[in-house]
């Protein structure tokens, strides 16, 4: 008879609660979320290449710029779709993403340079078949609430600033239409050539409120920028699904 692999054994030093985990395929992650904050920067078109490696993404243009932005989701809960969400901890993540388009159908997209999390199951995504998420996330609740990752080289800070009219979005809801139809990302995998495909989903519609009082600074290993609008909604039940990997051409890999 086959047994079943033993579980893996995470233990938080933070709440010193330690967690075995079942050593069972992860490809659906769900979330109750309580809030989530975009900062956007106006990327520079010649910048969009080096950052986006998959050939056939080009950049959502607004306003003569890519987007790129920082997302950053507060979790009251996070979980496998085969553990039940309540149970699962409550965490901090971010993602720093690419507003794209997908030239063989003209379909919104985004590319996922970088996620972190502060989530104890963070760093066990990858060894069950989930992309990985850097487990490495800070968060200061300090001025500026600033956040990032310790050795990830993402740092986004907030300040308080005069109110200005973003560049990138002229309302709340061209923002928000655009975070909702931007379903499907790709990201890097240690595979050469092959991207990471997962679609989030929301279960409920999100609209996303400019907050004037704010700005910041947004760094990567990219280039540092200033923010051209923060933005911020509350509540949702979000749902990620890895749908596997493709090649440079977009097509499924096997």
């Amino acid at each position: 008879m086959k047994l079943a692999p033993d579980p893996i054994t995470v233990h938080d030093p933070i709440t010193g609660q330690t967690w075995a985990v079942p050593a069972k395929p992860i490809t659906v992650v769900n979330a109750d979320v309580a809030e989530r904050w975009f900062i956007n920067v106006a990327l520079p078109l010649n910048e969009f290449r080096a950052i986006v490696s998959a050939p056939f993404l080009e950049p959502a243009v607004r306003n003569g710029h890519a987007v790129l932005s920082l997302c950053r989701i507060r979790m009251r809960h996070a979980a496998p779709d085969w553990m039940p969400l309540k149970i699962g901890p409550s965490s901090d993540n971010c993602a720093v993403r690419v507003g794209c388009i997908d030239r063989r159908d003209g379909s919104s997209a985004v590319w996922i340079c970088q996620r972190l999390t502060t989530h104890i199951l963070g760093g066990v995504l990858k060894r069950l078949g989930f992309p990985p998420v850097d487990h490495d996330m800070y968060v200061s609740h300090g001025h500026g609430f600033p956040l990032g990752g310790n050795t990830s080289g993402v740092h986004c800070a907030l300040f308080p600033e005069r109110k200005r009219q973003p560049q990138l979005f002229a309302n709340d809801e061209e923002l928000s239409n655009w975070v909702v139809a931007g379903v499907r990302s790709y990201g890097a995998n240690e595979r050469p050539n092959q991207f990471d495909v997962v679609d989030l989903e929301k279960g409920s519609p999100n609209m996303f409120t400019f907050l004037p009082g704010y700005g910041g600074t947004l760094t990567t290993p990219h280039g540092k920028w200033r923010a051209d609008g923060v933005y911020k909604t509350i509540n949702g039940i979000y749902q990620w699904r890895h749908l596997g990997r493709v090649d440079q051409c977009g097509n499924r890999v096997i």
